[in-house]
Parts: C-alpha cells; structure tokens; sequence
C-alpha cells in the first residue's frame, strides 16, 4: 500500500501547484492592468516637477533610489504608481522563482520573460523620472504589453481549472 501513495499524491501535487500557479498568473495580470490605471491617471493628472530629488543625476542607481522614494513620499497616484510597481516587481519575481522551483520549463520561461518585463518597465519608469527622456516611458509602456502578453500565454499554457476550484478549496489543499 505504501508504494501507490506517491504515485497518487504525484497527480493531486501537480493539480496543487498548477492552481497556485493559475491563481499567481491570474494575480500579476490583474495587478499589471492596476498598474496600468494608475500609471494612465499619473500621466495625465500628474504634473512631475523639473527639479526633484533624483532628477538629473549623474549614477542612474543613486538617481532611481533617489527618485522612487521622493515619488513614494509625494503621495497621491505618483505613490501608488510606484509602490504598486516594486510590489509588481518583486510578486513577478517569486512567481519566476516558484515556476523554477516546481520544473516547469515552458512556463518558466514565460514567467521569466514576464518577471524581466515588469522588472524593466520598472527601471524605466525610475529613468523617466530622472532624466524626464519620453522614450523611457515609451519603453515602459512596451514592457508592460509584454508583461501582459507573457502571463496571459502562461495561463494558456496551464492546463484548464477544475470549476470546482472556483467555488471552494478541496479538503487536501486544506491540509
């Protein structure tokens, strides 16, 4: 009896990591189109001063410290924009990480590409921020598209959800 016990947790692990998985790619995309809301109100609602802390500076890594907490600190939609992107930023990554972790070789790849994009969009918004180049905020909104198209083709590519899953967690995923 012991030796079919793997062999029947196997399939029920892969059906646990796989809802995971969904549920984490579900969550980056809705999280990238609230990014996207709030990065379109700061566009057109948020005047950026020309001079603030960061601005201009000479080493992009201090600039980006420099400009991200200024912005944090202004509060408004200019903090939410950038808090909720290093919170993007970091969820993308544990989800790369995971993927990795659970061998999933073509949805890491995926996710990969999608933690790199949301990293990337990231790093050039901080760049428009220091240098005040539109081209960074050009490249950020291409960025954010990839992101997109990645965890969309990663929710593709996992196998369909049980309906059941939607309406209540199983008694083994409690546990």
């Amino acid at each position: 009896m012991s030796r079919t016990a793997p062999v029947a947790a196997a399939p029920r692990a892969r059906a646990s990591s796989d809802r995971w998985l969904r549920g984490a790619v579900v969550g980056m995309l809705m999280g990238l189109l609230l990014e996207y809301a709030v990065g379109m109100v700061v566009n057109l609602f948020v005047t950026i001063p020309l001079h603030h802390p960061g601005h201009d500076s000479g080493s992009f890594l201090t600039g980006a410290v420099a400009v991200v907490t200024w912005a944090i600190r202004e509060g408004g939609a200019l903090a939410i924009h950038a808090s909720f992107g290093i919170v993007l930023a970091l969820s993308s990554v544990v989800v790369f990480g995971r993927t990795l972790a659970l061998r999933r070789r073509g949805l890491a790849w995926l996710t990969g590409i999608g933690a790199l994009t949301v990293v990337g969009a990231g790093f050039n918004g901080a760049s428009f921020l220091i240098f005040d180049y539109n081209q960074s905020s050009l490249v950020m909104a291409w960025l954010f598209a990839l992101a997109l198209l990645a965890y969309v083709l990663s929710l593709v590519r996992l196998p369909a959800a049980d309906p059941r899953d939607l309406l209540a967690p199983r008694a083994q995923d409690i546990g």
